[in-house]
């Protein structure tokens, strides 16, 4: 039988004139089924159909409040971890080397006779290295005149050309005093013993190694940092504390970066052989 507007009114008189049904509230599932079959003329005393009590409403929006408060505990526990982790990468060191006592003699760099000679090689993908030109531009100004400069832009097999004329390498290039070099091979990084991008090597007039490291605070970061303050010492007091530093920057090949990140897992306890 078609369900017409009648139909819905029949429902309302019923519903009006019971506004109970079972115990139960006018405004219940329920009152309002059972005003429907009266209504349809249809068997009231039939079982009414299960609805969801009030009880299992509330239980339910407890189990949804408990279910959002871990869902955002685990958030922040993940957030702070992450955040953690991050800070303590910012304080890795990268890999040293071993930097040579002497002045290598087969770089094709010229020692300065007359003035300290510093060298930096760099990455010239490297982001990290941005905050080392950046340092370098300014002990550059502070000991200007006192210094000859060169950073070596390390190219790698089958490169593009013009792969190493990054934005680093036209930083570099406007920084007075400073000649920038295209390291094939990395060659001259191999001479030197570099391994991370950003690290600095010092040597006197006479070829001796007066200092080694970075020369930033930490990764990525600008600021005043030992390794600029001992090479500012060397140079215009001929002395320092110590004649290294930590390097913080990126590997400059593959496989050390792969050695790099074995490290920094250890130190954080995050890998073991």
């Amino acid at each position: 039988m078609p369900f017409v507007l009648s139909d819905y009114t029949a429902i309302l008189h019923t519903f009006d004139k019971d506004e109970t049904v079972n115990d139960e509230p006018g405004g219940s599932p329920h009152a309002i089924e059972h005003a429907t079959r009266v209504a349809l003329h249809e068997d009231a005393s039939a079982p009414l159909a299960e609805h969801p009590s009030r009880h299992t409403t509330e239980t339910d929006g407890r189990m949804r409040r408990r279910a959002l408060v871990v869902a955002g505990a685990l958030w922040l526990t993940a957030v702070g971890v992450g955040n953690a982790m991050l800070y303590q990468y910012s304080f890795a060191a990268g890999l040293e080397g071993d930097a040579q006592p002497l002045w290598p003699r087969e770089s094709a760099i010229e020692l300065d006779r007359t003035h300290p000679t510093l060298v930096m090689v760099a990455h010239p993908h490297c982001a990290c290295t941005r905050a080392s030109v950046a340092e370098l531009s300014r002990l550059m100004t502070r000991l200007s005149g006192q210094l000859s400069a060169h950073v070596v832009f390390v190219r790698p097999d089958d490169s593009p050309v013009d792969w190493e004329k990054t934005d680093l390498w036209r930083s570099a290039s406007i920084i007075e005093g400073v000649q920038l070099i295209s390291d094939d091979h990395g060659v001259e990084a191999a001479r030197f013993g570099a391994q991370t991008s950003g690290q600095v090597y010092l040597y006197s007039e006479q070829g001796r190694l007066l200092f080694h490291g970075g020369i930033t605070p930490t990764r990525a970061h600008q600021g005043d940092s030992v390794g600029q303050q001992r090479i500012i010492s060397l140079v215009t007091q001929g002395g320092s504390d110590r004649g290294e530093s930590a390097v913080f920057g990126c590997a400059l090949d593959e496989s050390q970066l792969k050695d790099f990140n074995l490290a920094w897992l250890r130190s954080i306890g995050g890998y073991r052989n």
